[in-house]
């Protein structure tokens, strides 16, 4: 009995695993289709090399941003120390 329910729980586990990097690399897909539109949008005024990099720098400092955005202040310790 016990393993019956580890294999369904183990089964249960890898189904959600497989649904989620699938989902995962859809959205990736997606943001890459994006930037590619929006730097071929900007090679109508500009050469080919400046539009990639106004488009990376534009993604570096999003995810810069994101990343200050998500970490925890510095001042803030637990209650415990």
């Amino acid at each position: 009995m016990l393993q019956t329910s580890m294999g369904a729980a183990l089964e249960t586990q890898l189904v959600n695993a497989i649904a989620t990097l699938t989902v995962t690399a859809v959205m990736i897909c997606g943001a890459v289709c994006i930037v590619c539109a929006a730097i071929l949008l900007l090679h109508e005024w500009l050469p080919l090399w400046q539009a990639f990099g106004i488009a990376g720098g534009a993604i570096l400092l999003i995810g810069i941003a994101i990343h200050a955005i998500m970490r925890p202040p510095a001042g803030l310790k637990s209650a415990e120390s």
